[in-house]
C-alpha cells in the first residue's frame, strides 16, 4: 500500500513538472483547431493575442474587446486570472467581432466541438451574439447565429435564439431543450459552460450548464458551406459579455500537483 501510495504521488509530481493544462476550446473530428489558453498568457488591458493552436481575429468599429484581469472592473474570471470583455460601445451597424480562428477549415460532414465559459451582463435591450463562420470577415458568413436577448425574456434571463437562413423556416427561432418545447433561457450576472455541437452542413447542439437544446437546423444557401472558425459579437449598442476557459488554467493545475509534491515529501519524512 506504502509503495503504491508512493508511486501514485510520483505520477502526480511529473506531471506537475512536465506538462500543464490548456482550455481546449474548438475541435473538428477531434483534433485541436483552437486553443486559447484562457488569456492567461495575454496582456491585461490589450485585445486577445495569445494562442497555443489557431489564432484570433479582431475587428472593431464601435466597439471593444479586452482581455480582463483580477483589477478590472468585472465579475472576475471563471478559471484563472484573466477572461474577455465583448462589448459594443455605439449603434447602427458597428460592433466589436472576436474570431476564434481554427488552425484548419472544417468541411461539411465534419464534427465540431467548442467549449467555453460565458457571462452575459444584464444590460437593457442587450443582445451579445455567436455563431460559427467562414470566408471573408466580417461578412455575414454564417453557419448557426445564436442571439441571446432579453425581449420579453423573464427578468434576470435571456432567451436563446437562433437563425435560419434559407428555407421555409427562415428568421429567427427560440431554442428549445432536447425531447422538450421549453424555451432555453439563459441567467445574466453568472457564469455558465456552453458547448456547441456542430455537425458541419446539418445542424448545430447547444448545451448550457448541462441543458441541451434540440438540433437547430442549417438549411439552404449555407447547408453546403465549411466552417473556420467561432466568432462573438455584441449586436446592441452597451451589450457586454465575457468569455473564458472552462478547465483549470495551467498554473491552477502546476499549484495543485506542486502541493502534492511536497505532501509527498512531508509524508516520506514522518515515515522514517
Amino acid at each position: 500500500m506504502r509503495h503504491a501510495m508512493i508511486f501514485a504521488m510520483a505520477v502526480l509530481c511529473a506531471v506537475a513538472l512536465t506538462s500543464t493544462a490548456e482550455a481546449t476550446w474548438i475541435t473538428a473530428d477531434g483534433t485541436l483547431e483552437f486553443q486559447s489558453d484562457g488569456f492567461e498568457n495575454d496582456t491585461v488591458g490589450t485585445n486577445p493575442s495569445a494562442t497555443s493552436v489557431g489564432s484570433w481575429y479582431l475587428y472593431e468599429s464601435g466597439g471593444n474587446g479586452e482581455v480582463f484581469g483580477p483589477a478590472s472592473t468585472g465579475p472576475g474570471a471563471f478559471e484563472g486570472d484573466n477572461y474577455l470583455s465583448i462589448v459594443k460601445t455605439s449603434g447602427n451597424y458597428r460592433y466589436f467581432h472576436a474570431y476564434a480562428d481554427m488552425a484548419n477549415t472544417a468541411a461539411v460532414g465534419s464534427t465540431v466541438v467548442a467549449e467555453h465559459g460565458i457571462y452575459f451582463a444584464d444590460v437593457a435591450g442587450t443582445t451579445p451574439c455567436l455563431c460559427f463562420a467562414k470566408g471573408n470577415k466580417p461578412a455575414d458568413d454564417r453557419v448557426n447565429w445564436l442571439n441571446f436577448s432579453d425581449y420579453e425574456a423573464p427578468a434576470g434571463f435571456l432567451y436563446v435564439k437562433y437563425y435560419h437562413y434559407g428555407g421555409v423556416n427562415a428568421g429567427w427561432n427560440f431554442a428549445t431543450i432536447a425531447g422538450g418545447t421549453e424555451q432555453m433561457l439563459v441567467s445574466e450576472e453568472a457564469w455558465h459552460i456552453m458547448r456547441h455541437d456542430l455537425t458541419v452542413g446539418d445542424n448545430l447542439v447547444l448545451t448550457i450548464d448541462g441543458v441541451t437544446s434540440n438540433p437547430m437546423p442549417i438549411e439552404a444557401d449555407f447547408a453546403g458551406r465549411s466552417v473556420d472558425g467561432l466568432h462573438f459579437l455584441a449586436n446592441s449598442t452597451a451589450a457586454r459579455y465575457y468569455v473564458d476557459a472552462v478547465i483549470p488554467e495551467p498554473g491552477s493545475i502546476v499549484m495543485l500537483l506542486s502541493g502534492a509534491c511536497l505532501g509527498l515529501l512531508i509524508w516520506r519524512r514522518r515515515s522514517r
